[in-house]
């Protein structure tokens, strides 16, 4: 089954495999229709040759037979006789000129019936047919016919000798009558032998013919399509960004290719107009952003004397790397606020900080933790030591925050654009001592300081 997978997805993978294959097997049934035809007429033509052969013996052994001789020869006895001893070597002697012939007998009908019985058999061995044995006819149709005229089997027969063809011609006496029928089995071991060796130049000639036709196709379809190689592989280089939108086709083919590369130019002529102004207004959206964000920076910074810091993304880092890492957790189910609460309050306790700066960043820590499980479902709490306290930092990979909404969340106790406890950044802001903030589409990093100025 994995083999056949692998050979239906080669035959799918190119275009030209498909339409070789195509041709192949259309070419295969004309060649082979071809190729019967020529096998069917030269065997007709053997088998005429060969009826007319055998044919022609049998006639000529008949009309060396005395029909009044051949018609003495009526008992077993008589197969001594002069004149059985004269027909039978008649009949050898063709035996001897002619290495084809099996068997040569003559047979004559027995009066009111029909059936027919041997009367002289050329061959001289103790097996040989004697005066009076039953001859089973094969074809009553030929035997009677032969009886005019010489005639052959329609076709060969086989039997336990070999493969012949049988003929027969009428023994005559003075008065015209027929006395009885040569009859002459030729082996048809050459036919054969020749039609074989016709089978097997035909079987070559196919073979090499297909051969020969698929590697001419092939090459044929290869260099007819070779644009379409070049068409493919400049989309794979537009789509890893190797190659230019304005870099040209120039086929001269005059045909359905050349039609083709003209529409891909004009596409990609397009699609590097909408990518300049796609940077353009990119290039545009993200000026305005940045002054935007360095105003509200500025702004806040200044309110809240250095307390509120705004980072962007290439800033976050420093500030998430400082100092030593006490412990983390993740945050990920609702449950993990009261674990991140009970962190904070062993960790500062520790740190022997006043219980109501311990409280205060419990209630911070609940708030940010709030919003990640919300908004994000996942992110990272870190508690860390720095030279001043305790610095907490909380990662997420959720959407971000809007930046138009940042003053009113960092001003407006219970302002959030995302719902969460309903305290917002008011809270953060009041009772952390230092707060980082970067967000962006990849997610929030926000970082509060908690110094030691009220350390017991």
């Amino acid at each position: 089954m994995g083999n056949l997978r692998k050979l239906r997805l080669w035959y799918q993978g190119s275009i030209r495999r498909k339409m070789t294959f195509k041709i192949a097997i259309y070419v295969s049934l004309i060649l082979l229709s071809i190729l019967s035809s020529y096998y069917y007429i030269f065997h007709h033509i053997f088998k005429e040759r060969f009826q007319v052969e055998v044919t022609n013996l049998a006639a000529t052994a008949a009309s060396l037979i005395d029909g009044q001789e051949h018609n003495r020869l009526q008992t077993h006895p008589d197969e001594n006789s002069v004149e059985y001893r004269k027909i039978q070597r008649l009949l050898q002697v063709f035996i001897d000129d002619n290495s084809h012939i099996k068997h040569i007998y003559t047979i004559r009908k027995l009066n009111g019936v029909t059936k027919w019985e041997y009367v002289v058999d050329a061959d001289n061995t103790k097996d040989h047919h004697h005066i009076g044995d039953n001859y089973a006819v094969i074809d009553q149709k030929v035997i009677k016919n032969a009886n005019n005229a010489p005639v052959a089997d329609n076709d060969f027969e086989k039997d336990q000798w070999g493969t012949f063809l049988s003929g027969f011609a009428p023994i005559k006496d003075h008065n015209g009558q027929t006395v009885g029928i040569v009859c002459v089995n030729m082996t048809a071991e050459s036919i054969i032998k020749q039609e074989i060796g016709i089978g097997l130049w035909a079987l070559f000639l196919f073979v090499f013919g297909l051969g020969l036709m698929i590697q001419m196709t092939y090459r044929a379809i290869k260099k007819s399509t070779k644009p379409l190689d070049e068409i493919v592989f400049s989309i794979r280089e537009w789509s890893l960004g190797n190659r230019g939108l304005q870099e040209k086709f120039n086929f001269k083919t005059g045909d359905e290719f050349e039609v083709l590369g003209e529409i891909m130019n004009q596409a990609s002529d397009l699609l590097f107009n909408e990518k300049r102004m796609l940077e353009k207004n990119l290039e545009k959206s993200k000026t305005e952003r940045d002054k935007i964000f360095n105003v509200y920076k500025d702004v806040i910074y200044s309110v809240t004397q250095g307390k509120f810091n705004l980072l962007n993304e290439s800033k976050s880092k420093p500030i998430s790397c400082e100092g030593n890492v006490l412990t983390e957790m993740k945050i990920v189910q609702p449950g993990d606020i009261n674990t991140a609460r009970e962190l904070i309050h062993k960790v500062f306790e520790q740190e022997k900080y006043s219980p109501e700066k311990i409280n205060h960043a419990m209630l911070c820590i609940s708030e940010a933790a709030t919003n990640v499980i919300k908004h994000a479902n996942y992110g990272i709490m870190q508690i860390r030591k720095i030279d001043k306290g305790i610095r907490v930092t909380i990662a997420d990979k959720g959407p971000g925050m809007e930046m138009d909404k940042l003053p009113n969340m960092v001003f407006l106790n219970g302002f959030s654009t995302k719902i969460s406890c309903g305290y917002g950044f008011g809270i953060i802001n009041k009772f952390a001592n230092k707060i980082y903030l970067g967000t962006s589409r990849n997610g929030t990093f926000l970082a509060m300081d908690f110094l030691k100025v009220d350390k017991l």
